[in-house]
C-alpha cells in the first residue's frame, strides 16, 4: 500500500516537475531551409523542482544548527537521555564519531561545509553507531519530497507543517480585552498568515513561522527539562520520569 502512494506521488511530481521539450529552430546556410529539432531541455535554475529523497528527520535541520536540531528532536532527546549532562556528553560524542568538527555542527546546517553535510546521512546509517548510541534507521531517516528552486533553500513539507502550526497558533491581537470579535478578527489574521507560509513567492513569511516553531521548542522544551530535573516527579522504571501536564492557552505567546 505504501508504495503505491509512493507511486502515485512520484508520478504527480514528474506532472509538476518544469521538465519540457523546447523547440529549437536552425538555419542552413546551403538551402535556407528552416529545419525545426527538438531536443530536451534541462531545467533552468529558476524552475522548481520536487524530488523524492530520504531526509535526515531532525527537527528544523535546515534552520538551525546540527547540534541545535538534534538537541530538539523528540527521539534524540529519549535516545540520549538529553535531560542529563551525561546525556549532553554522549550528544557531543555521537558528532564526534559522525566526524564533524564542533565548529561546524554548531554553525548554522546551511553554512556547513559540503563534505561533512554529504557524510552525515551515510554516518548516520552505520550499524555500529546505531548499536551504540540506541536508535534505529527508522527513527532518523524520513523519506519524504523535497521542494528546490536555484540556490535557494530547500522545502520540506514538515518544515512547511511546523511553520503553518506555529503561525496559527500565534496571537496577532494587541487588544487587552477579549471578546468575540477581537478573537474572529485575530483568527482571521492568523488564517491567513498561515496561508502566506503556502506560498512558495512568499518565502519571508514562512521563515516567520520557522522562527516562531524555534521560539515554541525551546519554551516547551525548557519547560519539560525543568520538570524533569525537579524532585517532584514521579518516575518510571528508574528511567524516564513520567509527568502529567497541562498547558496554559497562552503561555506561549509570552
Amino acid at each position: 500500500m505504501d508504495e503505491l502512494i509512493v507511486i502515485i506521488l512520484q508520478s504527480h511530481v514528474l506532472r509538476l516537475n518544469h521538465n519540457q521539450n523546447s523547440i529549437i529552430n536552425s538555419n542552413d546556410d546551403n538551402n535556407n531551409n528552416n529545419n525545426t529539432s527538438i531536443i530536451n531541455s534541462k531545467l533552468s535554475m529558476d524552475c522548481i523542482n520536487i524530488k523524492f529523497d530520504e531526509d535526515i528527520n531532525f527537527h528544523l535541520l535546515r534552520h538551525w544548527s546540527l547540534y541545535d536540531s538534534i538537541y530538539y528532536t523528540h527521539d534524540m532527546i529519549i535516545s540520549f537521555k538529553l535531560w542529563s549532562s551525561r546525556g549532553l556528553s554522549q550528544l557531543k560524542e555521537f558528532l564526534a564519531d559522525l566526524g564533524i568538527p564542533k565548529r561546524e555542527y554548531e554553525q548554522y546546517y546551511r553554512d556547513m561545509n559540503i563534505k561533512y553535510k554529504l557524510n552525515i546521512k551515510k554516518q548516520i546509517l552505520n550499524k555500529r553507531l546505531q548499536d551504540k548510541y540506541h536508535y534505529t534507521t527508522n527513527t532518523i531517516i524520513l523519506p519524504t519530497f523535497l521542494l528546490t528552486s536555484g540556490f535557494t533553500l530547500k522545502l520540506s513539507p514538515q518544515d512547511i507543517v511546523y511553520s503553518v502550526m506555529s503561525t496559527l497558533q500565534t496571537s496577532s491581537s494587541t487588544t487587552t480585552t477579549t471578546t468575540s470579535t477581537s478573537i474572529m478578527i485575530d483568527l482571521t489574521q492568523c488564517f491567513s498568515l498561515a496561508l502566506s507560509c503556502l506560498n512558495y513567492n512568499q518565502l519571508e513569511q514562512y521563515i516567520n513561522g520557522i522562527e516562531l516553531e524555534k521560539i515554541y521548542t525551546k519554551k516547551k522544551h525548557y519547560l519539560i527539562e525543568t520538570l524533569l530535573q525537579s524532585d517532584k516527579n514521579l518516575t518510571f522504571n528508574n528511567t524516564i520520569p513520567f509527568i502529567l501536564l497541562k498547558f496554559d492557552q497562552n503561555m506561549f505567546n509570552s
